[in-house]
């Protein structure tokens, strides 16, 4: 068992806290001052907002895995603008389990509306007082139900204005038109060339492999380079520090997701739905979560990381 979960928010607060810093700068131009709030104005931050207690839940974003707890729900915000590849219409899914379906409990009709109480998606913004702000572009809610469920799984649609391209998963192979275990096969091998990286605790070349991720995500969320440094230091860091705690990869069911075109592994047995990159330091108590995407580029005759979602929790067992 899993408890006192708390969510590295450090991508989060590093961005706002450096946008914060700027607006703080004092500068005797005018005409820099309005190039800066123009700039503020263009940088939309886009965040899901959503709390469904203990609750298991997937949230996919244009088809991609933003999240996912089956184990204990934590709670958003979540950022999301790396999964919005350009301005326009975008999807997203959210999966709700009940935390007892195995014991053939459901979700009640009156469940929805608790479920529907803090979802929803907003532009992440400061005002003149450096205040937070929240403009909400689209509130969620799922329909209500007529009969009771183990499960509610809906879609909703929502448009986004951001001043970047990203070429992600784009121009990727289809990988539906693989063989399953020859695709399989190529994955494992990736899995465990990853997985092997990461209990020799090689930080540094782990960090490597997620080049092509990093400057996607810096892209989406405006890094300078300062913040670039101080990420990419944190996550050597964090990532050296799975040495020697990483399981064997053995278990696990092939996920194809975005249109086709990326895929990962998830765990069927223990930390249900997570990567099989998950590590647990019984030592230090600790659960690292990494939850790791493939593509195949059509130029390329290699897998490489084209999103991740690493957090960490605390680890209690009974």
């Amino acid at each position: 068992m899993y408890k006192n979960n708390y969510k590295v928010f450090f991508l989060l607060l590093l961005v706002l806290f450096s946008f914060n810093s700027c607006t703080n700068k004092k500068n005797t131009s005018k005409k820099t001052i309005e190039a800066q709030k123009n700039i503020a104005h263009s940088q939309k931050d886009y965040h899901l907002f959503y709390r469904f207690e203990a609750i298991p839940y997937e949230i996919m974003i244009n088809d991609v895995m933003c999240e996912i707890d089956f184990e204990n729900g934590m709670p958003g915000p979540t950022e999301i603008n790396h999964y919005l590849l350009k301005s326009g219409n975008q999807k997203i899914k959210i999966k709700v389990i009940h935390p007892y379906a195995h014991e053939n409990m459901m979700f009640k009709p009156k469940d929805v509306e608790f479920l529907n109480k803090n979802l929803f998606i907003a532009d992440v913004s400061y005002n003149d007082q450096n205040e937070i702000e929240l403009d909400t572009i689209k509130k969620l809610d799922f329909p209500k139900i007529e009969v009771e469920v183990p499960f509610i799984e809906y879609e909703w649609s929502f448009k986004v204005e951001v001043p970047y391209k990203l070429n992600a998963w784009s121009n990727s192979e289809n990988l539906n038109n693989w063989n399953k275990e020859d695709l399989k096969e190529k994955v494992l091998s990736k899995f465990n060339y990853l997985r092997n990286l990461l209990n020799s605790g090689n930080g540094i070349r782990f960090v490597e492999e997620l080049k092509y991720a990093n400057k996607e995500y810096f892209k989406a969320n405006y890094f300078t380079k300062k913040q670039e440094n101080e990420y990419l230091s944190n996550l050597t860091r964090t990532y050296s520090n799975h040495k020697g705690i990483m399981p064997q990869i053995n278990k696990f069911d092939l996920k194809i997701m975005g249109d086709g075109k990326v895929v990962t592994l998830q765990n069927i047995d223990k930390n249900i739905g997570q990567s099989v990159l998950t590590a647990e330091d019984s030592k230090k108590k600790i659960l690292y979560l990494n939850y790791i995407m493939l593509h195949k580029p059509k130029n390329s005759e290699e897998f490489e990381i084209i999103r991740y979602n690493s957090n960490i929790t605390s680890l209690d067992k009974e």
